[in-house]
């Protein structure tokens, strides 16, 4: 039996909020080093020598968040 295919036109593109948000933990954390780098690190800046960047964008991700 043959799939139906369904036309391109079809799918809505998606925003760039749904794709961040359907991130795992570690897509999320690599994203925010290529997007951010230090900033958002849960180390101080620099003073990991840039070794630790994702370990660190994992740990802010997994901190409390704080009221705003």
């Amino acid at each position: 039996m043959r799939e139906e295919l369904i036309p391109l036109t079809d799918f809505k593109p998606i925003s760039n909020y749904e794709r961040i948000k359907d991130m795992s933990l570690d897509e999320m954390a690599k994203w925010m080093w290529d997007e951010f780098e230090c900033a958002g690190c849960a180390y101080t800046a620099g003073k990991c020598g840039g070794k630790k960047c994702l370990d660190g964008h994992k740990a802010w991700l997994e901190q409390e968040a704080k009221a705003e």
